[in-house]
């Protein structure tokens, strides 16, 4: 069984490496007010690493309002709720959409228009995306349900993926498919161990993405 969620490191050192991702390494104070001035992907992330500390500590209705606020600002909606690692990198920040259930690993890069997920069932169960570390999910990609994306893969843009994608692997289409996958990464495409995740190396073999 997937572990739910990955041990946090201190808020300050998460937003350190949030910065690290936008100017190679450049830190510090005058930086890092700088670039919640002129950066809406990184105002975007920082204001849910706030409001995801007072979630953590209870204060789930001030967590609310900052989000709402976060969603006035930047058009990024981003739930108190969801466990962001490290290191994320919002190039733009319209349109993103990241659920309450979500995890994200260390390292990873969103596009615009990205929505993280549940998808809707009959059980009216809720169950959200996992993603391994350095993840890249491009313009308009929905992941939904309960998946999980490994290590260094990489959803197209406008992709729609329902079922889990393999380390290394590129996703696209909707439904998606796997197109390549890297196999020298570590395959995480069964970290759930449901019994039914996606063979995408065997089922789409052949494929590939020049």
């Amino acid at each position: 069984m997937a572990e739910q969620s990955r041990s946090e490191l201190p808020f300050w050192e998460c937003v350190s490496q949030d910065l690290a991702r936008l100017a190679e390494g450049r830190r510090g104070f005058a930086w890092g007010v700088y670039s919640y001035f002129a950066d809406c992907g990184f105002k975007a992330i920082f204001l849910h690493r706030v409001a995801h500390l007072l979630y953590k500590h209870g204060h789930r209705r001030l967590a609310n309002l900052l989000t709402a606020q976060a969603i006035a600002r930047t058009g990024a909606e981003i739930k108190p709720a969801a466990t962001i690692g490290p290191g994320l990198e919002i190039k733009h920040s319209v349109g993103i959409v990241i659920g309450s259930g979500v995890v994200i690993g260390k390292g990873c890069t969103l596009l615009h228009g990205v929505t993280l997920g549940e998808k809707y069932s009959l059980n009216d169960s809720h169950l959200y995306p996992i993603l391994g570390d350095n993840v890249t999910i491009c313009a308009g990609a929905a992941v939904l349900g309960d998946i999980n994306i490994g290590d260094a893969a990489l959803v197209g843009a406008h992709a729609v993926v329902i079922r889990d994608v393999p380390a290394g692997a590129r996703a696209v289409g909707a439904p998606a498919v796997c197109l390549q996958v890297d196999k020298s990464a570590p395959d995480h495409s069964r970290m759930r161990g449901n019994g039914d995740s996606w063979d995408a190396e065997q089922e789409f073999r052949g494929l590939t993405l020049g």
